[in-house]
């Protein structure tokens, strides 16, 4: 037989359930570091197995049970398996399960799963070879120290005790008692008998007396049942008069009942009444607002509609004074053009006459001075050679120049067309803009209208959510009323399911439960409160526990107990997914954001509130519902979910708006830029028109120039082919007077024409300028403002604004009846509330007055009933004196039945002065004398028999006093001759030996030697030792260093257990004080030992570990023990950095 499981819950530091198993039937190892429990582990086994833990105060029970953080634990139990495969317990099972609980009130014992007595326990654990005469299978701290320190006759009590005298001496003090009892009751029955005849005197006295009090207390018993009588009638009129009264004023309060649930409904009518005026009233300020704002902004914009028009007027008119201008200088310019063309048409040809003429004179001059300029013909024709070479490089360089110009002007009448189509097109672009521009205003107005509808029909669902808010919210004050704490908004099942978790946890020490959902979070600040209400909903009552199993516990005892009904969220099976929420966080905030809980509840507050955020308005909470899959909520309340809000068709018209608005925006600034263009793309036309122009008389003029020096050409090379001359001859003098006559006519006809295309040209250029740079762009820029005036749009819109002032002052109009009308109901329904509390306050008053006269014939009638109570209790006390005058003789009922009262008063009197004479007398003579009579009889049974066997009680005596005798020297030898044995295993080099320490011969009297046995010869036990010789007298152990003594003690508590085996020990750190060398040879023997037994021992130091065969390690964390299996080398390891030095 041996330990194979200990199970500990609760018990000191090991408040967690802790499963020991696979223990080894040879040597087991335990390690651990100071105060992690090791200690605590054998005092769990001492708890179940030893007597140490009887008869415990709360004090020494609560110290047993785990008092760390944490929980709180209300019990502890212990559990110890045993095999019994070799059948050591006579159970015929093979395994034994011993159990020990423990709370502040209980103590209970289990024996193989079945409640067990204590006694039953230890008498199984004594039949199986657990000795109470020997301690030492079990060797806790101290207990070596203890023993190296007892005294000689301490150690000779230790020898009685395993040698077993204790049975010994019970059973001579049992037969030395029953002679000292026989003895007294002989003693008891003689004065007994003396006392009989006295008594029989005073029994004939009491008699009398006794007889006189019953016919006393027999006529005050019937007094009283007459008053009791007389009471009960006059109780039961009261009582039907108080019952009279009960049915008035249950009737009275039926109709208070009923007052108050009308006056309550007329009030709810009041306030739904008063809270739609309210609405209507705000409505009402709402359209007096929007009819002055309508007011005002219609005489704007009917003053702007007059400034525009008069603007308007104003720029048509200017317009077609710029129109009239533009035409009358076109038409004069249609009549200079073809002038003005013809005349520079006939001045470039006079030009050209008369350059060729000017020429020809030039060359006759030029010619008659020839002779004065050279000298022979060669020096002039060089000269003339010269002068063409020089005038053909000038006409190349002109020809060259003509030849840009040209290309420049055609360059410039290109840009020019594309200048015309591109003002062409912006004009189209213009008139589409404009287009455009109607467009939206027509759609804008038609959105507007739409959202005017809709925010009327918004208005009215306002109007039905505030109503129905205070339906709620005088259904809330109603409940509130009746409401007793919080689970009173739930069903009747879901609170009592909750207010039962908590009994359930604690009864049964479940662990793992932390609450309901709104026990584990605090909300940062009260006014997110109503958003985390509407997110959460029912939610907040589910209960939050670490696993499934554990809410499946829970669930069976609910089950069992019909416990009423609750929703777990186990940690270990929520998975909520992770949330993407929106980019712009500016907009927004999570709603884990507002909560504080502790971060092992995540999963929980993920599942609920994760996938939820907190918007400032209902239009933000609708756009991130719809484009995030988000559930969004605001601080009052409204919820937007992926299902859509109610305001989304309101949101998606003032999105169509604003839509609209940007896009006529957009247009107006394309048309503003168009605009833009068009006159700078006229400016730019009118620019390359005015070089065109400039390029054209350039190109001219270079022409012209060309002819002249051809010309010039031609008539030096004709020079060149005659003879130079001194002299002209008469042909070209004439010539020459003809050329000049011609020369100057040529002149005065040129200063005409160009005097007259000159003036024409100045006036062609003022009218091309005035109308390019004046009055077309001015026309541009009237046309521009005209069509910004919008004439149409602001007549549209004053017409829009009256609408709907007519319609705002109609519905003012119909707000106004229905305020009057909601005034007349209120002041009716206000009227038919003070009537109906008059009412009330009549019935109250009545009610009250029947409650006042109930009330004073309820007094009564308490009255009557303490009065009633009075004479009942003194019925029971003159009935009580009856019952205690005993059995009663039958001239007791009859004798003094007539007799007047007084005269029994004064015979009662002198019967109790007679009576006093026997006051010394023992009253329960009689009693006694058949009690000791009876026991006198048993023992004088037992006396014959004894008497009988007299000789044979003193030999038993004798008998036992030898046994008890040849016990303790027998244990004696079996232990001094282990004890040498194991010292010489222990120490090879010394000797041990026990001594008995007899008493000098003065110190025992004639008395003593008679009575006292052997063995009271002898006072003590002496061990003597010697740790390095066989044959040398050795030391006592109180010589010896403190570890010597310790494996002295060791040597000791070996041998006893060698004469006196247990099927297994329990060492706590014996080889503490112990050198390497003595630890070696104790674990040897340990080893040699648990062949036989097992042994669990604990130790600091390797040697024991070295031939154990299981290793266990002990760790403290947080206030809390646990064993684990560890192997050898770990084991080895931690006492290895134990006893190196710090």
């Amino acid at each position: 037989m041996y330990i194979k499981q200990i199970t500990i819950q609760g018990f000191k530091s090991y408040r967690d359930q802790t499963v020991i198993s696979n223990f080894s039937p040879g040597h087991n190892v335990i390690v651990g570091r100071n105060g992690s429990g090791k200690s605590n582990f054998f005092a769990a086994i001492r708890f179940v197995l030893s007597d140490e833990y009887t008869n415990l105060q709360k004090e020494e029970r609560q110290a047993l049970i785990h008092g760390g953080t944490g929980p709180a634990t209300i019990s502890a139990y212990v559990e110890i398996v045993f095999d019994n495969s070799d059948n050591r317990f006579p159970t015929g099972n093979e395994e034994v399960v011993i159990r020990r609980t423990i709370g502040l009130k209980k103590d209970e014992y289990s024996l193989d799963k079945k409640a067990a007595t204590k006694s039953d326990v230890m008498n199984l654990l004594e039949s199986a070879g657990f000795s109470k005469s020997n301690p030492y299978y079990i060797v806790p701290q101290g207990k070596i120290i203890s023993l190296t320190k007892a005294k000689d006759s301490a150690r000779l009590q230790l020898l009685k005790e395993v040698a077993g005298t204790r049975i010994y001496e019970q059973r001579r003090n049992e037969s030395n008692k029953i002679m000292e009892e026989t003895e007294y009751i002989e003693e008891r029955l003689k004065e007994l008998e003396e006392e009989k005849e006295e008594l029989r005197q005073f029994q004939d006295a009491d008699k009398e007396k006794r007889c006189i009090e019953y016919a006393l207390t027999q006529q005050e018993l019937e007094y009283i049942n007459k008053i009791l009588n007389e009471i009960e009638d006059d109780r039961q009129n009261k009582v039907q008069k108080i019952n009279e009264f009960q049915e008035v004023i249950s009737s009275k309060e039926q109709e208070i009942k009923e007052k108050k649930a009308l006056i309550s409904e007329f009030k709810q009518k009041l306030e739904m009444l008063k809270i739609e005026k309210q609405q209507f009233d705000e409505e009402r300020n709402e359209r007096i607002k929007a009819k002055t704002n309508l007011k005002y902004v219609i005489r704007n914009t009917h003053e702007n509609r007059i400034n525009n028009k008069q603007l308007l007027d104003q720029l048509k008119n200017d317009l077609n004074v710029i129109n009239f201008e533009i035409q009358k200088k076109e038409a004069e310019l249609s009549q200079i053009i073809p002038l003005f063309q013809e005349e520079l048409k006939k001045e470039s040809i006079l030009k050209q006459n008369l350059s060729t003429i000017e020429i020809q004179q030039k060359s006759l001059y030029s010619k008659q001075s020839r002779s004065y300029q050279f000298k022979n013909k060669r020096e002039r024709d060089q000269f003339l050679k010269n002068e063409i070479q020089s005038i053909n490089n000038t006409i190349n360089i002109q020809t060259k120049q003509s030849e840009d110009l040209k290309n420049d002007i055609i360059a410039s009448e290109n840009k020019k067309k594309t200048l015309e189509v591109e003002i062409n097109q912006i004009r189209a672009k213009t008139d589409n803009q404009k287009e455009i521009l109607s467009n939206y205003e027509i759609k804008s107005q038609e959105i507007n209208r739409k959202r005017e509808q809709l925010i009327e029909e918004r208005k009215q669902l306002w109007r039905r959510e505030t109503k129905s808010t205070a339906l709620v919210e005088n259904y809330r004050e109603e409940i509130s009323v009746n409401r007793n704490n919080l689970f009173s908004i739930l069903d009747r099942n879901q609170s009592n399911g909750i207010q039962n978790i908590q009994t359930i946890v604690e009864k049964h020490n479940i662990q793992g439960v932390y609450g309901p959902l709104y026990s584990l979070f605090k909300i940062i600040h009260e006014r997110y409160n109503v958003p985390v209400e509407v997110v959460a909903g029912n939610s907040l009552f589910h209960i939050v526990v670490d696993n499934d199993e554990t809410a499946t516990q829970i669930l069976e005892y609910m089950t069992d107990k019909n416990s009423g009904r609750v929703t777990f969220m186990p940690l270990n099976r929520l998975h909520p997914k992770p949330t993407s929420y929106p980019q712009d966080d500016s907009l927004y905030q999570t709603m884990l954001s507002v909560l504080e809980y502790d971060p092992m509840y995540e999963k929980a507050f993920q599942q609920v509130f994760g996938k939820a955020i907190i918007c400032p308005n209902i239009e933000i909470a609708s756009q991130f519902a719809r484009t995030d899959n988000i559930n969004a909520v605001t601080l009052d309340g409204d919820r937007a979910d992926r299902k859509g809000t109610l305001t989304g068709e309101i949101t998606k018209t003032q999105n169509e708006l604003t839509n609209i608005d940007l896009e006529k925006h957009y247009s107006l600034d394309n048309n503003r830029t168009l605009t833009f263009d068009l006159e700078n793309k006229s400016r730019e036309n009118v620019l390359i028109n005015e070089m065109i122009s400039q390029k054209q008389k350039s190109l001219q003029e270079i022409n012209l120039s060309i002819m002249k020096m051809q010309a010039q050409i031609n008539l030096l090379n004709k020079e060149l082919q005659t003879e130079m001359i001194s002299e002209l001859s008469n042909e070209e003098q004439i010539l020459l007077e003809k050329i000049t006559n011609e020369i100057n006519q040529k002149k005065a006809e040129l200063l005409e024409i160009s005097t007259e295309r000159a003036k024409n040209e100045s006036r062609k250029n003022i009218l091309e300028n005035e109308l390019n740079s004046n009055l077309k762009l001015r026309r541009e820029q009237i046309n521009s403002k005209m069509e910004s005036l919008t004439l149409q749009v602001e007549e549209n819109k004053y017409n829009n604004y009256s609408n709907d002032l007519t319609k705002v002052s109609s519905d003012l109009k119909q707000l106004e009846q229905k305020i009057s009308e909601f005034e007349r109901n209120i002041d009716n329904i206000t009227k038919k509330i003070m009537k109906e509390n008059n009412a009330l306050e009549t019935i109250q008053s009545e009610l009250e007055t029947v409650q006042n006269k109930q009330n004073k014939y309820q007094s009564k009638s308490e009255k009557y009933l303490a009065k009633r109570s009075r004479y009942i209790q003194q019925r029971e006390e003159s009935m009580f004196k009856i019952r205690e005058l005993g059995v009663l003789p039958d001239e007791a009922f009859e004798k003094y039945q007539n007799v007047d009262r007084s005269i029994l008063e004064k015979k009662f009197k002198d019967a109790k002065d007679i009576l006093k004479k026997y006051s010394h007398i023992n009253k329960k003579a009689f009693e006694q004398y058949d009690n000791f009579t009876k026991q006198r009889n048993v023992l004088n049974y037992r006396k014959d028999e004894l008497d009988k066997s007299a000789q044979s009680i003193a030999n038993l005596i004798n008998v036992l006093d030898q046994r008890k005798d040849e016990a303790i020297a027998r244990t004696f030898k079996q232990v001094s001759k282990y004890f040498s044995e194991v010292f010489e295993k222990l120490v090879p080099a010394g000797r041990g030996q026990l001594i008995m320490l007899k008493r000098a011969p003065n110190e025992i009297n004639e008395s003593q030697d008679k009575e006292n046995s052997y063995i009271d010869q002898y006072f003590g036990v002496a061990i003597k030792v010697s740790f390095n010789s066989k044959t040398d007298e050795g030391l006592l152990i109180e010589q010896l260093s403190g570890g010597q003594k310790s494996l002295v003690a060791l040597a000791l508590i070996f041998s006893i257990q060698q004469c006196d085996p247990a099927p297994f020990y329990l060492f706590d750190e014996i080889d503490a004080n112990l050198d390497a060398a003595h630890r070696k040879a104790v674990a040897a023997m340990i080893h040699e030992l648990s062949k036989d037994g097992q042994f669990t021992t604990t130790t600091f130091r390797p040697e024991l570990i070295e031939n154990a065969n299981q290793f266990y390690g002990v760790t403290f964390v947080n206030k809390v023990s646990s064993i684990t299996n560890i192997s050898k080398e770990n084991a080895l390891s931690f006492v290895e950095s134990e006893t190196k030095p710090q």
